[in-house]
């Protein structure tokens, strides 16, 4: 009977691990974070080397805390974009479907899901959400994976330079876990959403 639970046990566990394939160093094209980091991309803790090499599609599950706009211009903004209402130790699923050219980030909260896609444009990680494209520069400290805005526009149009975002996304890696900050601010407006969580990888 106790090998019996252990079996049991053991399958259930292997349910919940994330499968996904990754890009390998003998493939024609890498993926496009290593594309915007080069040599940088192998200083990544191993989970978010993984998370980041994935090849073809993947799903991962976590929990997250959400912070989200109080001014009605906020919530109108928040509604257009499909960010987030606030929300304490929130299931989160994350899917992914990755490829050499441009990636697709589904981010499902407890109230919608939150949709962007991933490209590389002169250097830099584009993300485009709805009518908004954000360019963002890259770069790893102690094995964190940093991203910082650097231009913004809105419907093609460039976003003035006085009324630029706050923007930020930080990843770190431990344990099988990765570990993200995620957020952004408007001017005059103040907190549009955050959140911060963690998925399991086990790389």
């Amino acid at each position: 009977m106790a090998a019996l639970l252990h079996l049991i046990a053991h399958s259930e566990g292997k349910k919940e691990k994330a499968k996904f394939r990754l890009y390998t160093s003998s493939m024609d094209r890498q993926p496009i974070y290593r594309q915007v980091l080069r040599s940088e991309f192998d200083r990544l803790a191993p989970e978010l080397k993984s998370f980041h090499s994935v090849c073809g599609s993947a799903r991962f599950r976590g929990k997250c805390r959400i912070e989200s706009a109080t001014s009605p211009i906020g919530r109108f903004l928040c509604w257009l974009l499909d960010l987030p209402k606030a929300a304490n130790d929130a299931e989160f699923v994350f899917e992914l479907d990755a490829s050499a050219t441009d990636e697709t980030w589904r981010r499902h909260f407890p109230d919608r899901t939150m949709r962007s896609t991933m490209q590389v444009a002169d250097g830099l990680l584009v993300e485009r959400i709805g009518p908004v494209r954000l360019w963002f520069v890259l770069s790893v400290e102690s094995g964190r994976l940093v991203m910082r805005l650097a231009r913004f526009s809105v419907f093609g149009l460039p976003w003035p330079s006085a009324l630029m975002p706050e923007v930020w996304g930080d990843e770190r890696g431990s344990a099988g876990v990765l570990h993200f900050d995620v957020g952004a601010r408007l001017p005059a407006i103040g907190l549009l959403a955050s959140y911060n969580g963690s998925l399991v990888i086990d790389p």
